[in-house]
């Protein structure tokens, strides 16, 4: 049955973990690192939300199944990269941004698209924030280059 999960994926965008890293054994089913004794329904559940994940954002997003001492997935564009909830009463989506010479910027909300959008508005505010900040402190510098120049 885990065989028929992986080929179902295979023209997808959706890259699930490898066979031989995982524990098979009854209703166990579990990354060989992992050692929770994660069960083959938890992992048919992930590879479910994982799928459904996939078409909500669709193609241009790569969704991965992993072992995280138990079954997760996460989904990356490019420097963006969207979590589910976990377990916790107040979890939420997460989408992580990872800019160009700024640290991870992360947001969170209900859906993936709320999250994304959160990360989306923290990442152009730390930005202008930076424009703001270097045109007050070099901007009359820069006018008065451009002063000598003419």
């Amino acid at each position: 049955m885990t065989n028929a999960l992986n080929e179902q994926h295979e023209c997808s965008s959706l890259v699930m973990i490898e066979n031989e890293q995982v524990r098979s054994e009854g209703d166990i089913y579990c990354a060989n690192n992992c050692g929770l004794g994660c069960t083959l329904s938890e992992y048919q559940q992930t590879v479910n939300d994982a799928e459904q994940l996939q078409k909500r954002l669709g193609p241009d997003w790569e969704v991965t199944v992993w072992d995280n001492l138990g079954w997760t997935y996460s989904a990356t564009n490019g420097v963006a990269s969207i979590y589910p909830p976990s377990d916790g009463p107040k979890s939420r989506w997460t989408c992580i941004i990872n800019v160009p010479n700024l640290s991870g910027i992360s947001g969170d909300g209900d859906t993936p698209e709320d999250a994304a959008r959160n990360a989306a508005r923290r990442v152009t505010d730390s930005i202008n924030e930076m424009l703001n900040s270097f045109s007050k402190s070099v901007g009359p510098l820069i006018g008065h280059q451009d002063k000598i120049e003419n």
